[in-house]
């Protein structure tokens, strides 16, 4: 019993001197998951979803409500949605076109994108994600406008 407390200290002492190389350690997130909303004069986005993992990241899905004059929706051929994260990385991208873009139920689904986390999100900050928006931008055949959504943190896990 005596040995097995002995080679158990001896253990955690080694260990412990592995970890001791004289590096420092930079802290990065490596797990971020918020819910957001934001608003601009034509558009909402509700119940956004950022989530970073140090192996995955998904992005969505969310809601997206045209919130203008209904009759600016009525000659809208094209719309296209992009979310980027506070240091200006595009995270997030959807388009639609066609004769006229429609809202069904009055919101399109953002959809979802997930995959391996990239490089550059490994590192990432909770200011970065916190300073995340999306630029809108749609066009009725004659003019093309384009609308800044800041992304609020509604929820932080």
């Amino acid at each position: 019993m005596k040995m097995i407390k002995l080679w158990s200290l001896f253990l955690m002492f080694s260990l412990s001197l592995m970890g001791c190389n004289g590096e420092t350690v930079e802290k990065t997130n490596n797990f971020f998951i918020v819910e957001t909303n934001g608003k601009s004069p034509h558009w909402e986005i509700t119940n956004y979803i950022i989530k970073i993992k140090p192996t995955e990241s998904r992005f969505g899905p969310g809601k997206l409500y045209y919130i203008g004059p209904q009759k600016g929706l009525e000659n809208v051929d094209f719309y296209s949605v992009s979310i980027y994260l506070g240091n200006g990385e595009k995270v997030h991208a959807k388009a639609m076109s066609g004769d006229k873009v429609e809202f069904p139920n009055g919101y399109d689904d953002l959809g979802v994108i997930s995959g391996e986390t990239a490089q550059s999100l490994k590192k990432i900050s909770i200011e970065q994600v916190e300073n995340a928006y999306a630029i809108i931008k749609w066009s009725t055949g004659k003019e093309e406008v384009t609308e800044k959504i800041q992304l609020k943190l509604r929820l932080r896990r």
